[in-house]
């Protein structure tokens, strides 16, 4: 059982099966190399993308990410003691990157995932390392993420220049099966008041599955089989990706049946992805 409580400990008895080690290594420097094809056509990557932020400070943010994720691979520790620290870590890795020009941010992107392959490729597969705030988590764990880092803000920089992107469904499994390793990190328990529900969360199409039991403001992930749950989300794995990264709302997966609610409290499923911050 993991919670919210217990996220500084090693959490060896994580319910969830991490990211298999080879298949992340293999499909981080494909992943990014989608991500950097974006970068490289000539469109204008000052135009804005989310938040604050223009798709050149997208490339960016994903490069210095990656260079934190060889230091973390490497067992250095991550430099902020919380996740509140995160975004201003960020905006300070961002603003220290000053050549944005397409080919610099590419070229160094692939430096970053050829450190991070050998870093992650030198460890043991059952290894752990210490992630944000101490938290122990698998080494696969940092190649699954940066899959997923490539493939969320690819998502970002292509909706923004108007181009096509696609996120293979085995890469979406690799990225969510990661998340899930580090997910009560997210949490955030003032927006669970008074809420008191098992939520369960299914990849379609594979083994993967996770139960979540929020009650008196803490969050645990618990075996499957232990309970019943309030609700259900069932997926395909590329739309429940964007789904639990805030990416789309949960009417267009529903109508097009690429993620399906139901249960004996389904509207709690809804409210499932609100009680995290964003990754």
């Amino acid at each position: 059982m993991v919670s919210k409580k217990a996220c500084m400990a090693d959490e060896s008895n994580h319910p969830v099966a991490p990211p298999d080690m080879s298949r992340a290594l293999a499909e981080l420097p494909a992943a990014m190399e989608q991500f950097c094809g974006l970068l490289v056509h000539g469109d204008d990557l000052n135009v804005h993308s989310i938040g604050r932020w223009s798709a050149s400070d997208v490339a960016a943010h994903v490069a210095t990410t990656l260079e934190l994720n060889v230091e973390l691979a490497c067992g250095q520790g991550s430099p902020v003691d919380s996740l509140d620290a995160v975004p201003a870590w960020s905006q300070a890795a961002l603003e220290s990157v000053v050549d944005r020009t397409p080919q610099a941010l590419v070229e160094r992107i692939r430096a970053a995932v050829r450190q991070l392959t050998t870093a992650v490729d030198s460890r043991d597969a059952g290894s752990r390392i210490p992630w944000h705030t101490g938290l122990l988590v698998p080494i696969s764990t940092v190649p699954a993420l940066m899959v997923g880092e490539a493939m969320i803000h690819g998502y970002d920089i292509a909706r923004t220049l108007g181009r096509q992107w696609s996120i293979p469904t085995g890469w979406a499994e690799t990225t969510l099966r990661g998340m899930l390793q580090g997910i009560p990190l997210y949490y955030l328990p003032e927006r669970a008041a008074a809420l008191r529900a098992q939520i369960e969360i299914r990849l379609r199409g594979t083994q993967t599955r996770a139960l979540f039991s929020v009650a008196n403001g803490e969050l645990r992930i618990v075996e499957t089989g232990g309970a019943r749950a309030d609700a259900h989300i069932s997926g395909e794995p590329t739309a429940l990706l964007l789904f639990l990264y805030g990416r789309t709302g949960s009417l267009r997966p529903a109508v097009t049946g690429r993620v399906f609610v139901w249960g004996r409290k389904p509207l709690v499923a809804l409210r499932f992805p609100g009680l995290f911050r964003k990754p």
